[in-house]
């Protein structure tokens, strides 16, 4: 079956709108008490699968502090360390609430694998999308909230890297608990 570029990228959208709008509206009335400082698409551009995290300031600083107390070679003074940590989606209490292939695995294989920034333009399309939608409007957030897409575990350096923003963005705000 030949299906054109053009629809596989408005099935990724489509899907992947829905899904990420329906995971998110179950999950924050499961968590209506939390306030979150960032939300991630983790994408693996080996197979095209999707996961979808949050995290809050609280259990940062908690993992922060756990990290200070038990693992004496953790460089928890370090700013850029800290950082990592923070926006790291492996560290994040809330990883994974979702986790899509928003194409067929066939389909991905045909048009993406070899193309990986196409594929990343098509799902950062979505989140400008989602951004407009009630659901996200919904989401608890703190000032400053960070939506990240994010090649699967890439680090704080290299998402910089390949999306040009400045890692001063990401400066960790003090008493954001």
């Amino acid at each position: 079956m030949v299906v054109s570029k053009r629809t596989v990228n408005t099935n990724i959208r489509n899907n992947l709108l829905d899904y990420t709008k329906e995971v998110v509206a179950l999950f924050l009335e499961d968590h209506q008490s939390l306030r979150f400082y960032a939300f991630a698409l983790d994408v693996n551009t080996e197979t095209g699968e999707i996961d979808l995290s949050m995290n809050t300031d609280f259990d940062f600083y908690r993992k922060l502090r756990y990290f200070e107390v038990n693992d004496p070679k953790a460089n928890c003074d370090c700013d850029l360390w800290k950082m990592n940590m923070r926006f790291d989606t492996l560290n994040w209490n809330y990883q994974g609430i979702g986790s899509i292939e928003p194409v067929e695995s066939e389909l991905y294989s045909h048009y993406y694998a070899n193309d990986p920034d196409g594929y990343l333009e098509v799902i950062e399309g979505v989140v400008r999308e989602f951004k407009k939608t009630p659901v996200f409007k919904r989401i608890p957030k703190t000032d400053p909230f960070n939506l990240l897409v994010r090649i699967d575990h890439e680090s704080l350096e290299a998402y910089c890297n390949r999306t040009e923003i400045s890692l001063q963005t990401f400066a960790i705000q003090e008493g954001n608990v």
